[in-house]
């Protein structure tokens, strides 16, 4: 891929090139831990396991249809009552009515996503070289604009970023190219001119049939690093 004059615009992704998500699966399982018993009751050790127990089979459940949402909102209020109601049924917990279940998961999230810390190493240094060198940077990931901002907070990094796509912004899941599309539009960039970097097959294919080169993060590049040291 040879570099093209000026800057480049670059649309990356979170888990899987920013932020180890098998780290983060912990941080998740530790920090609901910490969160759910003020709200309803029970051992922290033992909402860490119903979260551990609970999340892999619901999120693939849900990844399998994402094309089938409607919008963001439908997702993450069916997604939210889901993952709730997954752990308290494991912990043999009543689950609230659906007004009180939603503001304890959605408070939930927002308590984790602030505390958690899974960047990859090095991964905040190949951003700030990125951002140094004139790149105009942007994410483009299933996660919402929110806890995408939480994140880049947390590593240190958000006043690197301009726009945070996540499927509440973009109004579409990440799960055809017309996510990217929206996302193009939205940033006022031609998609010859964005750079697409993920860890997805999939999302790889849906940025590149939107007009866009990918780096696919495990197979042309090593990581974040190795891009930014090709950029920078």
């Amino acid at each position: 891929m040879s570099q093209q004059p000026g800057p480049r615009v670059l649309f990356i992704d979170d888990g899987g090139v920013m932020n180890d998500n098998s780290v983060r699966a912990v941080e998740w399982q530790r920090l609901v831990g910490e969160f759910m018993p003020a709200q309803l009751g029970g051992e922290p050790q033992h909402w860490s396991e119903a979260n551990r127990l609970t999340f892999g089979p619901l999120w693939e459940g849900f990844l399998s249809r994402l094309d089938t949402f409607p919008d963001h909102a439908t997702f993450q209020r069916e997604y939210d009552l889901a993952w709730l109601g997954g752990m308290c049924e494991h912990l043999g917990i009543a689950l609230p009515p659906e007004a009180r279940a939603l503001e304890i998961a959605r408070a939930a999230s927002g308590y984790i996503t602030e505390r958690s810390r899974s960047a990859y190493p090095g991964v905040a240094e190949a951003i700030r070289a990125l951002h140094g060198a004139g790149c105009e940077l942007h994410t483009a990931s299933g996660e919402t604009s929110r806890e995408l901002h939480d994140y880049l907070t947390g590593m240190g990094v958000r006043d690197c970023f301009n726009h945070l796509f996540g499927p509440d912004i973009v109004g579409v899941m990440k799960a055809s190219p017309e996510y990217y599309r929206r996302a193009f539009v939205r940033a006022g960039v031609d998609p010859k001119q964005a750079l697409v970097i993920d860890d997805s097959e999939s999302a790889c294919a849906w940025a590149k049939a939107a007009g866009a080169p990918v780096v696919h993060i495990g197979t042309d590049a090593a990581n974040l690093a190795a891009v930014a040291a090709r950029l920078s």
